[in-house]
């Protein structure tokens, strides 16, 4: 696991105890360390909204990491992400994870 995975699992590990806007802030001080386009940053940053009830400011990033998917990315690269994310998303996690079951390499 990448040092930039640990310190997101470190964040969500904390989550519950900590203030939604900390915990959002935090993950997305995470997120700009990487890549604007990177899939997994993207569904964290939706993660950490839906975790601080800004279901409709996660929407946005679902779809960018899902339209990633769209151009060509690899099925098993989302469904990596999903599995991350899933766990830490109390209303969507089940949705989440048999999406990502459901993914198709064809």
């Amino acid at each position: 696991m990448d040092d930039w995975r640990q310190r997101v699992d470190a964040v969500w590990a904390v989550a519950d105890d900590s203030n939604e806007d900390a915990t959002l802030a935090a993950i997305d001080a995470l997120v700009g360390e990487r890549p604007a386009n990177d899939p997994e940053a993207l569904f964290e940053a939706a993660g950490a909204r839906d975790f601080a009830g800004r279901e409709a400011d996660a929407e946005p990033f679902y779809r960018a990491a899902l339209a990633l998917f769209d151009d060509g990315m690899p099925a098993d690269a989302l469904r990596e992400a999903l599995g991350a994310l899933a766990p830490h998303l109390p209303r969507y996690g089940r949705a989440v994870t048999a999406y990502a079951a459901a993914l198709d390499d064809d």
